[in-house]
């Protein structure tokens, strides 16, 4: 049977330039599942969270990341 964990990855923001947030935000979300992927670990769903104010975190949640069998 396969394990499985959910990440919520938080990282904070507040000394980026607020009109970069939302491409950040994207390029945070690409980079972490390509290194899932990279990784040979699957997950069921990535969910981003980009703030609009700039004093508040990146959020990601990855649901049911599959730990790989070797």
């Amino acid at each position: 049977m396969n394990e499985q964990q959910d990440l919520l990855f938080e990282l904070g923001c507040e000394e980026l330039p607020p009109k970069n947030l939302l491409t950040l935000s994207n390029a945070l979300l690409n980079n972490m599942l390509k290194g899932l992927d990279d990784a040979g670990l699957s997950y069921q769903n990535s969910i981003s969270f980009s703030p609009e104010h700039p004093n508040i975190s990146f959020s990601l949640f990855l649901q049911s990341i599959l730990k790989p069998r070797f």
